[in-house]
């Protein structure tokens, strides 16, 4: 097995395997070389990276070649000795050749617009004043030239007139601009790259320009279009919770018990009184409405309660008001231990194998412990958590996964399990699946996906999709009411106190939305309870020794704890795992139920779901499959096509096995950054591929949606398409103080299939202040972009994102921002700019941008203006010389005049000039609509700056003839002494208004 670096080709930093099929064991030997007989097949050369085809037969055996086992020029070896290879291109066939000299469409500064036009006006002033002089030299001859005898020889033809006119005249459209606008770029982008303020030094990555020819269009931005993943988080994958059977466990082996301790001590609760698995903001919360608001029954006490728990101090950053499960995976491992043959043990062991096995991450030992390579955050997440859960991957290769498994039972113990195929993760797949031989022998097939994939390829398919219809519809219900009250009163959070009529409301209609809750009636005590803003977290208590399995295993019993009379009510010595032995865990119909509901509380608080089942495949099965998949690995043509067939085959009638969710935390600042860069009155998108319910989470927590935004979702399996636009756009015109459209990438490709659809939808959307598209692909994330281009012309658009399936969405925007984050540096070097955190844009763009559009327009303006100025004079001049196209300016100074006299001014202008500082530009972000409406460089301004030009040369021309020929007695009155006289008072003036 070899290790390489693929950073040179793909910008990628992590590590990548590559190990030869084991028919080549034996050609470590100039040996077993020669003894070696292989038929290789491969590809035509083509500059695709990420994947090839091909094919070795070796022994009468034909296998498939892949990524996998080959090694492309211009990686790099990595903790190997040595590799022994074939060579299969050479030269400009090598893939980082053919890439070589494919480069990005070039982008184009929206200002180049305008100064094309202000040069074609130019030229027409040039063509006139050109033509004009010309016309006038007709008029002098016939009044001058033929009644003075000393110029009647003397004519000149009309052609050499105009010649040399539009030769004197042509610098008033200076060529020297295009030249000096390079300069004062290249100085704005090394001022832009050394920027100590948009330096991480976490990752010691600094902002980078990599096109320094659209500066200015970082001033004049209107919609941002964002990725999720690494863009608005921080992309450090932590596994945080898990749904097996039914039921809710909280991982969270990072949080430092002495924060839990500091956590209880910061409060005047007893350890006694404390309310099991509940942050002591929310007891604080619940003891306040107990003194505010008097029991039903005097006989109601508040009656302590030992703690289930000691650590519960995790909070989602996206809904940091959820509560959390009653239990974590520390109990987990303590109930497997203490029941290790239990049916719900066995599950979990279960659910942990498969953690454990369907990965491709590489365990390495570094300082004695071990770390995996991962190509995923994702899965390295998995196998980390599944390493804290006793099930530690201490080997694997291309044939078998060694485990260790120690999960405290007493037997520790280590398996070897075969790896007979791996059907790998696609964009189109949404899903990964690795088939294993068991140590006793059974072969099964585990596959971990989106709940989109999974669900329909479940045995139980038909149940499952009906009961997550039925999660979805009750989860829609709750959140429409609870966006009628958010438009009301601003989201709660921990501290907070919400509507209570609301709140009863809700709490009253509870029943009729809730999920295989359990409907035996409950005296309700008159005590408003004031925990969380969404609805669906006020449960109705129950008086039963143990907690509810309700839809979820996180209710806060208040009812129950204050009708408890005795405070020394024996308890068994293991009561939390009372509910586990809840038969009803074990009926599918409840475990899908409550999974689901799981599913959705995961990606409502932002975390990433995935889903796991497995199946236990015949040998015979197996064996046909394998047929079938050997066929379409080995396939030269349409092999990932087949393989995805293949797939399909097998994937099917699946058991749910649970549930994961992972973190993935905003990064710093991004709150911050989004809520100043609307206020500069730029609209914000966020494209994703995941879950609906995280995204707008997310978006939540991101404030791209802000408290009492107007939510209207649109989906292609609710009617249609059409009409729910229609009512959007009604909705938005009768008054919306903030429109999000939320569109999955179903309803898009839905969308797309139809013209009028279309139109429809990109006439809807420059009405929308944001969008949230989840589940997009990369191909639609850039036909978004490209249809606003398309819908609305003068706005520019700005994509940022981190990973490869970015790229298209970079490359369609007018400016792209690649972030140098976990997914590597492909974005980032694509990308027109790259910085180390989304924090950084807003002085990307507040400041850099303001300063580079204002710094670039000023400088196309006073290089017209001093071209217009100076060539003045020598216009008027000319009624003093007969029209002859004599110039009044010495030829050498005019020939240096650009470039010794007045091209530094525009120059220090271009790149130092700051008319506001940083500190203010950052503080109002207001002042960044400067650059969007076009207020320093437009026609009217251009005409403004022009009529002023034309003005100060007549008047120093009329100046200097009045000091020469009315009011002084020059000792030289000479052509060249009048000359140099304008051409230094130009010099100086030029210089001195620039400066």
């Amino acid at each position: 097995m070899a290790y390489i670096d693929t950073m040179d080709l793909d910008g990628e930093t992590n590590l990548k395997t590559r190990e030869s099929l084991p028919d080549f064991k034996n050609c470590d030997t100039i040996t077993g070389l020669r003894n070696c007989q292989a038929e290789f097949v491969v590809e035509d050369p083509n500059p695709d990276l990420y994947r090839f085809d091909g094919r070795v037969t070796i022994c009468g055996r034909t296998l498939p070649l892949t990524s996998n086992e080959v090694i492309y020029r211009g990686s790099t070896l990595r903790n190997t000795i040595c590799a022994i290879g074939i060579v299969i291109n050479t030269g400009e066939e090598c893939k980082i050749r053919m890439n070589a000299n494919q480069h990005p469409r070039a982008k184009k500064p929206a200002l180049e617009t305008i100064a094309n036009k202000i040069v074609i006006t130019l030229a027409l002033y040039v063509i006139i004043l050109t033509v004009g002089c010309s016309m006038g030299y007709i008029i002098w001859r016939r009044s001058t030239e033929r009644t003075s005898w000393y110029v009647s020889m003397a004519t000149v033809e009309f052609k050499q007139i105009i010649i040399g006119y539009a030769i004197m005249f042509n610098n008033v459209i200076p060529l020297a601009l295009y030249v000096t606008l390079e300069i004062t770029r290249i100085g704005q982008m090394l001022m832009l790259n050394n920027d100590v303020e948009m330096y991480d030094e976490a990752t010691d990555t600094p902002a980078r320009c990599n096109t320094n020819t659209i500066l200015e269009n970082l001033g004049q931005v209107s919609y941002i279009f964002s990725d999720k993943t690494g863009t608005l988080t921080e992309n450090v994958m932590k596994f945080r919770k898990m749904s097996i059977a039914g039921t809710s466990w909280l991982h969270e082996p990072d949080i430092r018990p002495e924060v839990v301790a500091a956590s209880r001590s910061s409060l005047n609760v007893p350890a006694s009184l404390a309310v099991p698995r509940k942050s002591r903001e929310v007891a604080s919360v619940i003891h306040e409405d107990i003194e505010l608001y008097p029991l039903s029954s005097p006989s109601s006490v508040f009656t302590p309660q030992p703690e289930r728990r000691s650590s519960s101090q995790w909070r989602s950053s996206g809904r940091p008001d959820h509560p959390q499960p009653d239990v974590t995976t520390v109990d987990l491992l303590e109930y497997i231990k203490l029941r290790p043959t239990s049916p719900f043990a066995r599950q979990a062991k279960d659910y942990i194998l498969c953690m454990a096995l369907c990965h491709t991450c590489l365990p390495e030992v570094q300082d004695g412990k071990v770390d995996f390579q991962a190509s995923s955050p994702d899965e390295l997440a998995l196998v980390r958590a599944a390493h804290e859960l006793g099930y530690l991957v201490a080997h694997r290769s291309s044939q078998a996964v060694t485990l260790r498994i120690d999960i405290g039972d007493g037997n520790p113990r280590t398996e070897i399990y075969q790896i007979l195929d791996v059907i790998e993760f696609s964009s189109k797949r949404k899903r990964m699946s690795i088939i294993v031989r068991y140590p006793d022998g059974r072969i099964c097939i585990i596959c971990k996906g989106a709940d989109s994939m999974i669900l329909p390829r479940l045995k139980l398919a038909h149940m499952a999709m009906q009961k997550a219809t039925e999660v979805r519809k009750s989860v829609e219900m709750e959140r429409e009411l609870l966006r009628k009250s958010e438009q009301l009163d601003v989201r709660n959070s921990f501290g907070g106190r919400p509507s209570l009529t609301l709140r009863r409301n809700i709490a009253g209609n509870r029943n009729s939305i809730a999920i295989a809750q359990p409907t035996a009636p409950v005296q309700v005590p008159t005590i408003v309870r004031s925990r969380s803003v969404e609805g669906s977290r006020i449960r109705r208590s129950e008086d039963k020794p143990r907690p509810s399995l309700g839809i979820r295993t996180t209710s806060l019993d208040v009812t129950k704890t204050l009708s408890r009379l005795s405070p020394s009510t024996p308890k068994p010595l293991h009561e939390k795992f009372d509910f586990l032995e809840d038969p009803s865990i074990y009926d599918e119909s409840m475990t899908f139920s409550r999974c689901f509901k799981h599913l959705d509380d995961f990606a409502t608080e932002g975390l990433r779901t995935l889903l796991f089942a497995r199946k236990f495949i015949p040998e015979s099965e197996y064996d046909v499959w394998k047929k079938t998949y050997n066929d379409a690995t080995t396939s030269l043509v349409n092999r990932q096509d087949m393989i995805e067939a293949a797939g399909e085959l097998i994937e099917q009638s699946l058991d749910l096995v649970g549930a994961t969710a992972i973190e993935d935390k905003l990064q710093v600042g991004v709150p911050e950054t989004i809520d100043k860069l609307r206020r500069a009155n730029i609209k914000i998108w966020m494209l994703t591929g995941d879950k609906r319910e995280t995204a707008i989470n997310i978006a939540h927590s991101a404030r791209i949606c802000r408290p009492g935004s107007d939510i209207f979702i649109l989906d292609s399996s609710k009617g249609s398409l059409e009409a729910q636009i229609n009512d959007i756009s009604e909705d938005i015109g009768a008054g919306c103080t903030h429109s999000v459209v939320v569109i999955d990438g179903q309803t898009l490709t839905v969308i797309e299939q139809s013209a009028l659809l279309t139109n429809l939808f990109f006439t809807l959307i420059p009405l929308i202040d944001s969008v949230i598209c989840c589940r997009a692909s990369p191909a639609q994330k850039s036909s978004i972009v490209k249809g606003i281009r398309q819908q609305v012309p003068n706005a520019l658009t700005l994509a940022i994102g981190d990973g490869a399936n970015d790229l298209a969405m970079i490359s369609a925007s007018h400016v792209g921002v690649g972030i140098s984050g976990k997914e590597g540096l492909q974005a980032a070097r694509v990308a027109d700019y790259a910085i180390a955190q989304f924090r950084f844009l807003q002085r990307l763009l507040l400041v850099h941008g303001r300063w580079n559009y204002v710094r670039t327009a000023k400088f196309i303006l006073t290089t017209f203006w001093k071209e217009m100025y100076f060539y003045m004079p020598t216009a008027m001049y000319q009624r003093y010389n007969g029209y002859t196209g004599t110039s009044l300016y010495e030829n050498w100074s005019l020939t240096v005049f650009n470039t010794l006299f007045t091209s530094l001014c525009v120059i220090c202008l271009g790149i130092w000039e700051q008319d506001l500082s940083a500190e203010t530009l950052l503080a109002v972000p207001e002042l960044y609509v400067h650059g969007q409406r076009n207020r320093e460089l437009n026609i009217p301004r251009f005409v403004r700056w022009m009529a002023g030009a034309a003005t100060e040369g007549v008047l120093v021309w009329l100046g200097v003839w009045a000091a020469y020929g009315v009011f002084g007695l020059p000792r030289d009155d000479a052509l060249f002494a009048l000359g140099d006289l304008v051409f230094t008072i130009g010099v100086i003036w030029i210089n001195w208004k620039i400066l």
